[in-house]
C-alpha cells in the first residue's frame, strides 16, 4: 500500500518536476533569443550611426572641396594680372581684379580699408587715383554716400577713409549683439571660432 501511494504521489511529482524544467528552459531560451533580438538591434543601430557619420564626412569634405575650388577660382583672377605686365609699358592692373567688391552686410571696413592700404602700396597707385579705385569695390549706396561730400573732400582718401569708418562704425551695443548671435560653422574648428570671436 505505501507503494502505491509512493508511485500515486511521486509520479506527478516527478511529471510536475519535468514540466517546470521544460518551462525554465524554454524561458531561457526565449531570454536568450531577446538578447540576440537586442544585439541585433544595437548593431542596427550602430551600423545606421556609423552611415550618418559618413554621409556627414563625405558632406565636409565636398563643402571644403567646393571652398577650395572657389579660393583657387578667385587667386586664377588675380595670377593673370602679373603674367600681362609688358616691361615696355606699365601694367594697368585694375583694383577690383585684385579684390573682391566690398559687401556691407558681411565685410568688416576696417579690415577691408587695410587690405585696400596694402594692394595700394604694392600695385604703386599714385594718390590721386586712390579714391577712383577706392569706389569700384564699393556697392552704389555708399558711393553716393561720397558723392555727397565737397569734391576736394572726396579726391582726398584719408577724408574718404575717415568717412567709411564713421560711416560703419560700431557702437558697443552693436559688439554685443554680433557676439551673441556669432556661431561656430559645422566646418570651422573650435580654434576657428575663438579666433573669429
Amino acid at each position: 500500500m505505501m507503494r502505491n501511494l509512493r508511485e500515486n504521489y511521486l509520479v506527478p511529482l516527478r511529471k510536475s518536476g519535468k514540466k517546470e524544467e521544460q518551462e525554465r528552459e524554454m524561458e531561457r531560451e526565449k531570454q536568450e533569443r531577446d538578447r540576440e533580438i537586442e544585439r541585433e538591434k544595437q548593431e542596427r543601430d550602430r551600423e545606421i550611426e556609423r552611415e550618418r557619420e559618413e554621409r556627414e564626412e563625405r558632406k565636409r569634405v565636398r563643402t571644403f572641396k567646393l571652398q577650395k575650388l572657389e579660393l583657387e577660382i578667385r587667386g586664377g583672377r588675380a595670377q593673370p594680372v602679373e603674367s600681362r605686365h609688358i616691361p615696355d609699358q606699365p601694367a594697368k592692373i585694375r583694383m577690383h581684379d585684385v579684390i573682391p567688391r566690398f559687401n556691407p552686410k558681411e565685410d568688416d571696413v576696417s579690415l577691408f580699408l587695410v587690405l585696400f592700404e596694402r594692394q595700394d602700396k604694392i600695385m604703386n597707385i599714385p594718390a590721386e587715383n586712390q579714391v577712383t579705385q577706392l569706389i569700384s569695390l564699393l556697392p552704389p549706396d555708399i558711393v553716393q554716400l561720397i558723392a555727397r561730400e565737397p569734391e576736394e573732400d572726396a579726391k582726398k582718401f584719408a577724408y574718404v577713409k575717415a568717412l567709411l569708418l564713421q560711416r560703419f562704425k560700431l557702437s558697443a551695443e552693436k559688439f554685443r549683439q554680433l557676439f551673441n548671435k556669432h556661431q561656430k560653422a559645422s566646418e570651422s574648428t573650435w580654434y576657428d571660432f575663438y579666433y573669429d570671436l
